[in-house]
């Protein structure tokens, strides 16, 4: 079961299930079986009191599920009815979710305004923001928050520089479940945002400074050689 899920999906489902287990053990509750009125109602009814939004509660609750198949105890939400009038009564009581400021290229060339690119750090963050808007990449593609993999992770490997622009191959990604990769085209720009300009610039300066740009190195680096993360 553990293949069927992304990387990322995977360790979002342990941070939660990691939530539920310390319910458990404050309650004397064995985890498992998930009974419907013994464990679900009462853990959404906790979740809710902390104002999580609905969305946030559903994923909890998808992060038990997934945890009681894996442990051969089956789908405890499959027949839960009660469950869905919770999650309604949930959503009613929660605080609504602040709205994300969509990100443009006046907001790219207002954090452009912002930087200097003579500095490793303000180089590296708009590479990573100008290919993130251009490629539509999620973040979990170009950071990372557990171990580096160089089978999964992007890397300089997985950046060509073509006539026409860039190509990013990203060898498994949130919504590639079968692990086929994906590659992106990004094509040159006279915008002072142009993500391949930028790319090239951070693989300059990266490379002024001895931080590795082999082809097996992860892309994005702080000036240490760690890998970013998504904070």
């Amino acid at each position: 079961m553990l293949t069927g899920t992304a990387s990322s999906t995977n360790s979002l489902y342990a941070s939660k299930q990691r939530c539920f287990l310390r319910f458990c053990a404050a309650r004397f509750l064995p985890p498992l079986p998930a009974g419907e009125v013994s464990h679900l109602l009462p853990y959404t009814a906790h979740l809710a009191s902390q104002g999580l939004h609905r969305s946030t509660i559903s994923s909890h609750l998808a992060a038990i599920r997934h945890y009681s198949i894996i442990n051969g105890h089956g789908d405890p939400t499959k027949e839960a009815l009660m469950l869905g009038y919770a999650r309604k009564g949930a959503a009613s009581s929660s605080l609504p979710s602040p709205l994300r400021e969509a990100v443009t290229l006046p907001t790219l060339l207002d954090f452009l305004s912002r930087l200097d690119l003579h500095s490793y750090d303000d180089s590296l963050f708009f590479a990573m923001a100008s290919l993130a808007f251009f490629a539509f990449l999620r973040i979990s593609e170009y950071t990372l928050a557990n171990r580096f993999d160089p089978d999964q992770h992007l890397t300089w490997r997985g950046i060509v520089f073509t006539g026409d622009g860039l190509t990013v191959h990203l060898r498994c990604s949130k919504g590639d479940r079968l692990r086929d990769g994906v590659t992106i085209h990004v094509g040159w720009s006279s915008s002072p945002v142009c993500a391949v300009s930028a790319m090239l610039h951070y693989r300059r300066i990266a490379s002024s400074l001895a931080i590795s740009t082999l082809p097996q190195a992860p892309l994005f680096t702080d000036a240490t050689g760690h890998p970013t993360n998504p904070t």
